[in-house]
């Protein structure tokens, strides 16, 4: 006599409990986590090359505002906190700094 209640053996529960179905999405979700740090980094990149001089003209920042949102999709947190790592604010603050002045 098995002493573990119905619903614990292996036969018995979902295939989302398999291990072979964990271990998948343990690799997908590895390989999203990656693909979001590349593109992450893509933008950190772009970010960095754009502001070498300290501030940015207005086509560079619709051409990042444009690379982080439409064309990687990052997340607005990890461009927020990017930009404000690089250039000390958003890339929206930064130009209305620079139409203030």
């Amino acid at each position: 006599m098995n002493p573990r209640p119905p619903g614990f053996e292996p036969e018995e529960l979902p295939d989302c409990f398999t291990i072979r179905n964990t271990e998948a999405l343990l690799t997908q979700v590895r390989h999203e986590l990656l693909v979001e740090k590349e593109k992450a980094n893509q933008y950190r990149e772009a970010l960095k090359s754009a502001w070498v001089a300290g501030e940015l003209r207005s086509s560079e920042a619709e051409s990042l505002l444009d690379l982080a949102n439409d064309k990687l999709g990052l997340r607005p947190k990890i461009a927020v906190d990017f930009e404000q790592e690089i250039m000390g604010d958003t890339i929206e603050g930064s130009q209305k700094r620079s139409t203030l002045r």
